[in-house]
């Protein structure tokens, strides 16, 4: 019996020895964490950019005492004759193991989408979907600044560079829904639906909006859209361009308008109800569509004495205007802006297919039959729908 015991104990001994443990895994505060990643191509050379957060920076302290130090983040720079060949060059430049598992953001520039097009895009959803410590929830944007720029641009007050546009731009959108965030499991999905079309934030470095004792900060803007679809890069929209999409997004928390007449003072409105319904039906061997909106909101600066009536009606007269234009902009680079024909798909594949959707553009002026918005603005109790009155004045 204590022979039994004594060799049990000696295979038990043996076995503990073999146990490899969590040997072969890396320790969390021995790797460098990707942001953000971003994608160009310069002189047929692909270059891929990685922000690399420090996690040790107490983003928000005032000095170093309390924790880690030292710069937010870095970035790197690599290039290649693929995406993943520059990344490969980055990795014998490294001093440490990239680990992708934090990325945020991927940053394609325009430059890239105008030469590599749809194989582009695909050569560099390839490399995140393969990667197995990536996510389909990253955001995906597109620039035409320098990505250099973009990278070090850093959040103001010593915050953390994962509380920007890049990493965390749903807070901002909800306060201001100009241009709405796409993560790329959406993005995947418009590009290879039948009929659809890819729109991805255009967001640029700017200077002179913040500033500190010592100098002038620079941020982040997200203030346009780039589209692609099947046949790749087809242009981008900006400013008053663009002010129709806002409309048509589902996720719109707080939409602004200004109804600004050139002959009278402004009037501020914000919208935080919107209902779009587009509805396609085909006649004649032509499809057309029939687009309408509902919006309710609340003004929020009121210069003039008006009625309610005159709001509502000035309100939806520039929503539809707003709609107009953006649409004709988008012929004009032959964008399907408003997702007509992946509409149309949905409600009638089959007429979808027979009209030839599938091969060539077909949309016209001639195509929105309609555009009907219906605007509402509620009182609130606080202040009621009139002119605020200063002292005495009448």
């Amino acid at each position: 019996m204590k022979k039994i015991n004594f060799i049990n104990k000696i295979i038990l001994l043996i076995l503990l020895f073999m146990l490899n443990g969590c040997g072969q895994q890396s320790e969390i505060d021995r790797m460098l964490y990707v942001h953000v990643m971003g994608v160009d191509i310069v002189d047929d050379k692909y270059e891929v950019y990685v922000q690399i957060i420090n996690l040790e920076s107490k983003g928000g302290q005032s000095d170093n005492s309390s924790g880690g130090g030292g710069e937010q983040a870095i970035v790197g720079k690599a290039r290649g004759e693929t995406v993943l060949d520059a990344i490969f060059n980055l990795y014998e430049a490294a001093q440490r193991k990239i680990f992708w598992g934090h990325l945020s953001s991927v940053i394609i520039s325009e430059r890239f989408l105008k030469e590599k097009g749809i194989e582009g895009i695909r050569e560099v959803i390839e490399m995140i979907d393969r990667n197995r410590a990536t996510r389909y929830t990253i955001w995906v944007l597109g620039t035409t600044s320098k990505l250099q720029d973009l990278l070090t641009t850093f959040p103001t007050l010593n915050l953390s560079p994962i509380f920007t546009k890049l990493g965390d731009p749903i807070e901002n959108y909800r306060q201001s829904s100009l241009v709405m965030p796409i993560r790329l499991n959406h993005f995947i999905y418009n590009l290879t639906e039948p009929g659809g079309t890819a729109i991805i934030p255009l967001i640029r470095s700017v200077e002179n909006y913040w500033h500190s004792e010592k100098s002038t900060e620079g941020t982040l803007i997200v203030d346009g859209y780039i589209f692609i679809d099947k046949d790749g890069f087809k242009g981008l929209l900006k400013d008053e361009n663009m002010a129709g999409l806002k409309w048509f997004q589902p996720q719109a928390e707080r939409v602004y308008l200004c109804l600004c007449r050139e002959d009278q003072p402004p009037i501020f409105l914000v919208f935080d109800d919107i209902k779009v319904k587009t509805k396609p039906q085909v006649k004649n061997d032509r499809a057309t569509f029939t687009i309408n909106v509902s919006v309710k909101g609340a003004v929020e600066e009121l210069n003039q004495n008006v009625s309610k009536q005159f709001i509502n009606e000035e309100a939806a007269k520039q929503i539809k205007e707003e709609i107009k234009r953006t649409y004709k902009k988008g012929l004009e680079m032959e964008a399907d802006v408003y997702q007509l024909s992946e509409i149309l798909y949905r409600k009638d594949p089959k007429a979808w297919k027979r009209l030839g959707f599938d091969k060539k553009f077909l949309l016209t002026e001639d195509s929105i039959q309609s555009i009907k918005v219906d605007a509402h603005i509620m009182e609130s109790e606080k202040v009621k729908l009139e002119k605020m009155k200063i002292f005495n004045e009448k």
